[in-house]
């Protein structure tokens, strides 16, 4: 693994706000089973806790909006085929 750029911040606090804002404009999609859940769970804690972390957390099957950016999630037992066309449009 190349680590050549490899920045880290000692604290949560510690990371600059544009590097948040710079997540935020991403379009991520995390598809997961079992403890998937209580991972969203905690991202949703620590935005609480942490205000300048402001990612737009989508859960399908509500299908986000493509033209902005977001943070979809889906249980992959449950939605194969909507996790599937997800991934072919964040493609696109």
């Amino acid at each position: 693994m190349d680590t050549t750029n490899k920045v880290t911040f000692p604290t949560i606090k510690d990371v600059p706000a544009e590097v948040w804002q710079k997540l935020a404009q991403k379009k991520i999609y995390f598809c997961h089973q079992s403890v998937g859940q209580n991972i969203i769970d905690g991202i949703n804690d620590v935005m609480k806790q942490n205000t300048q972390i402001n990612l737009n957390i989508v859960d399908l099957p509500k299908v986000p909006d493509f033209n902005k950016h977001f943070f979809a999630h889906s249980d992959v037992g449950k939605m194969k085929i909507l996790a599937l066309n997800v991934m072919i449009l964040m493609r696109q």
